[in-house]
């Protein structure tokens, strides 16, 4: 079955995406290269992780 390019990631991979902005510290161009995806879609995916409390902690 082939997937279409706009396929947002599996709770496994937005995990990852995640893990790789916070923990891993690395910026939101990153691993939106690795998972094929926009810095954008990271950016939602960690706002919706964490909440509005961590983005404007972080600021």
């Amino acid at each position: 079955m082939d997937a279409g390019k706009n396929v947002l990631p599996t709770p496994n991979g937005r995990e990852q995406i995640v893990g790789a902005v916070v923990e891993d510290g690395l910026t939101n161009a990153a691993p939106a290269r690795h998972f094929n995806t926009t810095s954008r879609t990271v950016t939602a995916r960690i706002h919706s992780d964490k909440g509005p409390e961590f983005m404007t902690a972080t600021l």
